[in-house]
């Protein structure tokens, strides 16, 4: 029965885009816009299709990249880091490009602690 239904679909999905007008196509042709322009009362099963094309990875090469860099951060001598920290320092390896202001680290660290941990140094 699925096999019809699919069958079907596809068949009026092909006639969709083959008699259609050329500027009412997807802006590119990602799965993502494709998805978009899916109406999801007539193309029930083709629009869970593009779901899964658009939710699975091209490669393996990210979370890869990810594991490896896990590895290089929870090492033996830091295996008593607690997750919070664990996670931020791994979105901090994960996404390089965004930029990180100090000054505002300093000062959210300063505020959460209450002082607990406040160094005084003295300089002579």
């Amino acid at each position: 029965m699925a096999k019809l239904q699919l069958s079907a679909e596809l068949e009026l999905w092909y006639s969709k885009w083959s008699r259609g007008d050329p500027n009412n196509l997807p802006k590119s042709k990602s799965s993502a816009d494709v998805l978009q322009s899916c109406d999801k009362e007539a193309y029930q099963l083709i629009n869970h299709l593009l779901v899964i094309l658009t939710t699975l990875p091209v490669s393996n090469a990210t979370p890869e990249r990810s594991f490896s860099g896990l590895r290089r951060l929870k090492t033996w001598l830091r295996s008593t880091m607690r997750q919070d920290r664990l996670t931020g320092l791994a979105l901090m390896l994960t996404h390089r490009d965004v930029n990180v202001d100090i000054e505002k680290v300093i000062d959210r660290f300063a505020k959460t602690r209450g002082g607990k941990h406040r160094l005084e140094f003295a300089l002579d």
